[in-house]
C-alpha cells in the first residue's frame, strides 16, 4: 500500500506540475515553429493529459471504495455522516476561497490594468473578466454545476473539472443505490452536456481499477511496471500528437486507453524512488488541489503586475527564446506554488475542524 501511495503521490505532483507549467506557458510565450520552440511545447503540452489523470486518481480513491462496498454505508444518515461529509470537508471550503480569491484577484488586475495595452493570450483571457460575475455565475459555481451550464468564473477557467468530479460523487453514488433513478440522471446530463460522459468514463476506470485490485492479489511481477510504464509513455506522444491535429473521436478514444493505462499501472508499478524523492512528492502532492485551483488567477496577477512594473504599457507575450521572459516564467511559477502552499494550510489542512462543523450542521 505505501508503494501504491508513493506512486499515487507522484501523479497528483506531476500531472498538478503539467497543469500549471502548460498553462502559464501558453499565457506567457507566443507559439513558434522553430525546433527549440516545438520540443518546449511537447514538454509543456500535457495539461489536457494531467486532467485525465486527475480523473482516473479522484475515481481510483473515492469509486473504488465504494464499488468495493458496494455502496453498503447507505442509510442516508451513514452517507451524510461519512461520504458526504468528507466530500464537502475536501472540497467545498477550499473551492469557496478559491471563489472569492478570484473576484479579488481580478478586481485588482482590472484596475491597474485599465489603461495598459494587453496583446494575444492574456488580452483574450482579461476579457472574460471585464465584468464581475452574474448572479447566475456565482449560484452555478457555488453549487459546483457550473459545467453543466458552460459558465466561467471570472478568470479562473479551469474550474470545470472540479464541478465535474462534484457531480459525479453524487450520480455514482445514486447509480449504486438506484440503478434506474442513477442511469436516468446520468442520461439527463449526457444530453445536455457530452463532454460529462466522458470524463464520467474516465473516472469509473480509475473506480473499477480500484475494485479489482481490492478484490485480487496485487501483480508484483517487473514485466508489469515496464509495460504500462512504457504504454503510459507511447500514449501520451500519441495524444498530444492527435491533439494537435484536432482529431476529435480519435483523440477521445487514445485518452481513454491512456487512462485505462494509468489507472492498472497504479495496480502493478510500486515507487521506486529514493526517500527523498518520495518525500518529495508527498510534498507537492499534498497541495496539488489548491494549486490546481487557484493557479490560473495567480499568473494572471502575476505576470500583468510584473510586467506593468518592468515593461511598461504596452505589454504582449515573449518569444520563446526571450531570456526575459524564461526568468519571468521561472519567477512565476515559484510565486504560483509559494501561494498555494500557503492557500492550502489555510482551507485544505483543517479537515477535522471542517467535518466537525458539518457533523453538527447535519445533526440540527
Amino acid at each position: 500500500m505505501n508503494n501504491r501511495n508513493g506512486y499515487l503521490d507522484f501523479l497528483r505532483s506531476t500531472s498538478a506540475f503539467f497543469v500549471v507549467v502548460g498553462h502559464f506557458r501558453y499565457l506567457i510565450f507566443i507559439k513558434s515553429s522553430s525546433l527549440g520552440a516545438s520540443v518546449v511545447l511537447l514538454m509543456t503540452g500535457f495539461a489536457h493529459q494531467s486532467v485525465i489523470v486527475f480523473f482516473v486518481i479522484s475515481g481510483y480513491l473515492i469509486g473504488g471504495k465504494l464499488l468495493a462496498n458496494n455502496c453498503n454505508l447507505i442509510t442516508f444518515n451513514e452517507f451524510k455522516s461519512s461520504y458526504l461529509t468528507n466530500r464537502i470537508a475536501r472540497i467545498v471550503p477550499a473551492y469557496v476561497a478559491a471563489l472569492f480569491l478570484t473576484v479579488l484577484i481580478d478586481s485588482f488586475v482590472k484596475i491597474i490594468s485599465f489603461d495598459i495595452n494587453l496583446h494575444g493570450e492574456i488580452e483574450r483571457v482579461r476579457q472574460s473578466f471585464t465584468v464581475l460575475p452574474s448572479f447566475f455565475q456565482i449560484t452555478t459555481h457555488a453549487f459546483l454545476i457550473q459545467s453543466i451550464f458552460n459558465t466561467s468564473f471570472g478568470s479562473n477557467q479551469p474550474l470545470w473539472s472540479i464541478s465535474y468530479e462534484w457531480i459525479i460523487y453524487f450520480l455514482f453514488p445514486l447509480i449504486l443505490y438506484n440503478r434506474y433513478a442513477g442511469i436516468f440522471v446520468a442520461v439527463l446530463l449526457f444530453c445536455h452536456n457530452y463532454n460529462f460522459l466522458f470524463y464520467f468514463l474516465i473516472w469509473l476506470v480509475g473506480a473499477f481499477a480500484s475494485y479489482f485490485y481490492q478484490k485480487s492479489i496485487e501483480v508484483k511481477y517487473e514485466f508489469y511496471n515496464v509495460f504500462f510504464i512504457t504504454l503510459i509513455l507511447l500514449l501520451l506522444v500519441l495524444s498530444k500528437y492527435i491533439e494537435n491535429q484536432n482529431m476529435g473521436l480519435t483523440q477521445l478514444v487514445l485518452d481513454f486507453l491512456l487512462a485505462v493505462a494509468i489507472a492498472y499501472s497504479i495496480n502493478t508499478t510500486g515507487s521506486k524512488f529514493p526517500i527523498a524523492l518520495n518525500n518529495f512528492f508527498r510534498f507537492f502532492a499534498s497541495f496539488s488541489f489548491s494549486l490546481y485551483l487557484i493557479h490560473f488567477p495567480l499568473m494572471i496577477l502575476f505576470f500583468v503586475t510584473v510586467s506593468i512594473l518592468f515593461r511598461g504599457s504596452d505589454l504582449s507575450q515573449f518569444q520563446m527564446d526571450d531570456i526575459y521572459g524564461w526568468l519571468l516564467f521561472l519567477f512565476g511559477l515559484g510565486f504560483i506554488v509559494l501561494c498555494a502552499r500557503i492557500f492550502s494550510l489555510l482551507f485544505e489542512k483543517p479537515l477535522v475542524f471542517y467535518k466537525s462543523k458539518i457533523l453538527i450542521l447535519f445533526r440540527s
